[in-house]
């Protein structure tokens, strides 16, 4: 007995087409989590209620990877597939390649989750199903060859640091106004002075005025500066 959970699954990501290129087919993943006491299922998939109507669920009943396909299963090489090959062609060997390897990392109880997990290679120590990882050397010394490779290439550099230019210095005009730099080009900008106005009551109305030129405003529901009234010419209200 295994020590993962042999629920043979699959799911929307492994889909693969027949040979016309049309009609799909899936690829064959598994659980894989640990199992109690040599069980072939985990305490999960014990407790999931079996149907045979939704492929890419994991109540769906595709057997265990290590028993034949159910007929019910669209996974390859069951019988369902076997039938529709004569209808819809024989997939490209590409196709049949991936999903023998898909196949081969199922039953050594690693999960596929998409076609990208069946083109990585299988783990040495993921199982003793997989023949060709446990006749692989271990050891870990380098060949002359990988030696030689290793001495040709050339050391890592370390990026290059491009100085950045020194900033020019900003030229001070006089106080009576501000620049703004362009290039070599100073534009003189006037030096906005603020209004200073007192509050006067015209006619017994309240009004903000202006010291300087006698301009009147009005006084907004806040309290603050509204629009121009007129000029203020004595008592007598000039208007704007």
């Amino acid at each position: 007995m295994t020590s993962w959970c042999q629920k043979r699954i699959t799911n929307a990501g492994l889909r693969v087409q027949f040979g016309n290129e049309t009609q799909l087919f899936f690829l064959e993943s598994v659980c894989g989590k640990p199992v109690e006491d040599n069980e072939p299922l985990c305490t999960y998939c014990r407790t999931l209620a079996p149907q045979t109507r939704v492929q890419v669920t994991m109540t769906f009943q595709h057997g265990l990877v290590t028993e034949p396909y159910t007929k019910e299963s669209h996974i390859f090489d069951s019988p369902w597939y076997h039938e529709k090959v004569k209808a819809y062609g024989a997939p490209p060997q590409s196709i049949l390649d991936l999903a023998m390897e898909a196949q081969r990392r199922a039953r050594a109880g690693i999960k596929n989750n998409s076609l990208a997990d069946c083109l990585l290679p299988l783990s040495k120590s993921s199982s003793s199903l997989c023949t060709d990882a446990t006749n692989d050397s271990t050891d870990t010394k380098s060949s002359p060859k990988q030696a030689s490779r290793k001495k040709s290439q050339k050391p890592n550099q370390s990026p290059t640091i491009q100085e950045l230019p020194t900033p020019k210095p900003i030229r001070v005009l006089p106080s009576s106004c501000t620049c703004i730099e362009s290039t070599d080009t100073m534009i003189p900008i006037k030096t906005i002075q603020r209004k200073t106005l007192k509050s006067i009551m015209v006619q017994s109305i309240r009004y903000w005025m202006d010291d300087e030129t006698n301009h009147l405003y009005s006084v907004s529901s806040t309290g603050k500066r509204g629009q121009l009234v007129g000029i203020l010419d004595d008592d007598t209200i000039i208007p704007a």
